[in-house]
C-alpha cells in the first residue's frame, strides 16, 4: 500500500480493478505460446536450429509481461476507511498517484454500469462530485453499487 492510515483511522474495505482487466495479459500470453507450439509441431518451423531457444525467450518474455501487468493491477487500489477515500492508481514501477478525499467534501455520489460486458461481469464506475464542484471518476470497479451504498453508509 502506498498512503499510512491515521491515528484512529480503521481500515473498512480494499477494491482492486475488476479481474476482467488482467485476464486478457494471462490468456494473450497462454495463447501466443501454444500457437507456437502448434506451429513448430504441425510445420517443423526450426528456426534454424535455435528453436528451443526462440521458444525459451518468448516464454521469458510472455512472464514477463505477466508479471509486470499482475503488478500494476494488484497496486492499483481503491481503500474506504472511517475517515477518507484513498485511491492509488500505479503507473509504471517508479510512479503512481495517490488521491484522498474526505467523506465530508462527497456532496454527491453515484455510479455507471454502462455496456453489456459491464452489465455481465459486474464492474462500473464511481462518480462522485466534491465541495468544490470537482467530478471524481473512479472507474472499472468490481460491484460499484455495494461501495456506493458502504460510502453512503459512512457519510
Amino acid at each position: 500500500m502506498s498512503f499510512i492510515l491515521r491515528q484512529d483511522e480503521k481500515l473498512i474495505k480494499q477494491v482492486r480493478r475488476h479481474w476482467v482487466f488482467i485476464f486478457p495479459y494471462y490468456a494473450g500470453s497462454l495463447i501466443v505460446l501454444l500457437l507456437l507450439l502448434l506451429i513448430y509441431q504441425l510445420w517443423g518451423w526450426t528456426m534454424w536450429g535455435y528453436w528451443w531457444w526462440f521458444y525459451l525467450a518468448c516464454v521469458c518474455l510472455g512472464v514477463i509481461m505477466v508479471l509486470y501487468k499482475t503488478f500494476i493491477w494488484k497496486r492499483n487500489l481503491l481503500v474506504l476507511t472511517n475517515q477518507r477515500i484513498v485511491e492509488v492508481q500505479q503507473h509504471g514501477f517508479f510512479s503512481s498517484t495517490v488521491m484522498e478525499l474526505l467523506y465530508r467534501d462527497v456532496l454527491e455520489i453515484s455510479y455507471v454500469v454502462k455496456g453489456m460486458r459491464a452489465v455481465i461481469y459486474g464492474f462500473g464506475h464511481i462518480k462522485m462530485r466534491t465541495a468544490s464542484n470537482n467530478e471524481v471518476i473512479i472507474q472499472n470497479v468490481p460491484n460499484p453499487d455495494k461501495i456506493v451504498e458502504i460510502i453512503n453508509k459512512i457519510r
